[in-house]
């Protein structure tokens, strides 16, 4: 995963290109199976500093990510780290089949939070047979949701979390170009661009 944060320009946001403030690139390990886009094993929710990458299982598991570089109190940019809560917080066996939601209540980072285990859905797709006179015609698709449990909530105060430490098992890959737009090539320029 690559995270990218941006400056957009204060006077020209649609003519000055953005300014790349920070980058992060992650490796959240391989998944089983196919990637569906509407099911993503991964819920992300932010604050105006942090993203926080909540993944699908009976344990919560919460990567909270810096959006700017902050310095350290000797003047030293920090290093690109991917933090983890240090108490693991057990949830239901059904939260491994539905999205986990991690929404902190403020941007301080040993404030409270909440976790929410999304409802789980059933869908059911039916054939519905064409009138007998309409034999070549296709069967029309309908698809029905039926929910199977509704979310679930709770609030984590900062001792349920214990603070926040270096994440186990994400790799965080070096530097490298990504992340630079393209300038601009060439300006349009209605006499020589346009046919007329």
């Amino acid at each position: 995963m690559l995270v990218l944060t941006y400056r957009l320009s204060a006077s020209k946001p649609t003519r000055s290109p953005p300014v790349l403030l920070h980058r992060v690139k992650l490796d959240l390990g391989k998944h089983e199976g196919q990637l569906n886009v509407s099911q993503l094993p991964f819920v992300f929710t932010w604050t105006p500093r942090d993203l926080f990458i909540s993944r699908r299982g009976t344990k919560l598991e919460v990567f909270r990510i810096q959006l700017f570089n902050e310095s350290t109190n000797d003047g030293r940019r920090s290093d690109q780290s991917v933090l983890g809560p240090m108490k693991k917080t057990l949830l239901p066996d059904s939260a491994a089949l539905r999205d986990v939601y991690f929404v902190p209540l403020s941007d301080d980072h040993n404030g409270a939070s909440i976790v929410v285990v999304g409802s789980e859905m059933q869908l059911k797709v039916v054939l519905e047979p064409g009138l007998p006179d309409e034999t070549s015609k296709p069967k029309k698709r309908r698809t029905y949701a039926r929910t199977l449990a509704p979310p679930i909530g709770a609030i984590l105060q900062a001792e349920d979390v214990g603070g926040w430490i270096q994440a186990k098992g994400i790799s965080v890959p070096q530097r490298g170009s990504m992340g630079n737009l393209d300038m601009r090539k060439e300006l349009f320029d209605p006499v020589d661009d346009c046919d007329g």
